[in-house]
Formats: structure tokens, sequence, C-alpha cells
């Protein structure tokens, strides 16, 4: 009989606390999304100083993701950039429930319709500003802005789920 207490209390205690597990857990997943694409950013900007060679971050906002290439050469008048080889540079698609906003996107585009922002040898970059959003929750967004050429990064993350 007694067991059957215990085991009544304890999957109770289960239920209740299982979805606030699953809401910390994608809380989690989503910070660490974004905490990749700010690395993958100042990494951009690190490889462009010690390598001499403009880098680019580039955004697709059809699969959601994101990368980082290097300038690679100038074919017919036009700069030819090539993946990065390292783990920061891959390609990288953000973790579900969170989605790029195009709407709130500033940066430069290239022939193919590629999104960039673009991180100088100088230590200068593009200004831009990038913006992902929750699903679900319309003004509920993570923010990052380069609105100087030099100047760090500015960060924004949603308060209503800290």
């Amino acid at each position: 009989m007694e067991l059957i207490i215990v085991m009544t209390i304890i999957s109770t205690l289960s239920v209740m606390v299982l979805p606030v597990f699953n809401s910390a857990f994608r809380r989690v997943t989503r910070d660490n999304g974004f905490d990749d694409f700010v690395a993958t950013l100042k990494h951009a900007q690190a490889c462009a100083i010690t390598s001499s060679l403009e880098h680019r971050v580039y955004i697709d906002l059809k699969k959601n993701a994101y990368w980082l290439e290097r300038f690679d050469k100038i074919d017919a008048g036009k700069k030819v950039f090539k993946p990065v080889l390292d783990r920061i540079a891959e390609r990288r698609p953000l973790p579900s429930g969170l989605t790029f906003e195009k709407d709130r996107l500033k940066a430069l585009k290239d022939d193919t319709g590629r999104y960039y922002l673009s991180f100088y040898p100088s230590g200068a970059r593009d200004a831009g500003r990038v913006s992902m959003r929750i699903a679900g929750r319309q003004f509920t967004r993570y923010e990052v802005s380069m609105e100087g050429r030099i100047a760090g990064f500015e960060i924004k993350r949603p308060r209503d789920e800290r």
C-alpha cells in the first residue's frame, strides 16, 4: 500500500515538473543558437584581421541558416568567396522555434541575392542588424546590431523569459 502511495506522489510530481523542464530546455536551446550566431560574427571579425582577408557571414532566410566564407579571388571583376573550413564557420541552421526576421534585417545582398555582413582586415565591418524572432511571439526577439564601423556588438535578448 505504501508503495502505491509513493508511486502516486512521484508520478504527480513528475507531471508537474515536466512542463517547466521543457520550457527551460527550449529557452536554453534558443539562447545557445543566438550565442552561436554572435560567436560566428566575432570569429569572422577575428579571422579577417589575422588572415588579412575579407570575411563574410552569409544568412539564408529560406533555410534559416548562416555560415562563414572568406575572400578567395577576383574573377571577371567580382569578388569570389569560399567557405572557411572550421567548426565555428560551418553552415548552421537556427534551432527550432527561432527564425531570422527579414523585415528587420539590415545587411547587404550579393549578386545571387544572399544576405551577408562583411568583416575587413582593418577590423572594420559593415554596419548591420540581425534579428531573430521566437516562434509564436511577435514581439519577442533576439537582436545583434553593429552600427559603428569598428565598435563592438550591441546584443539584445528577450526579457520576458529570463
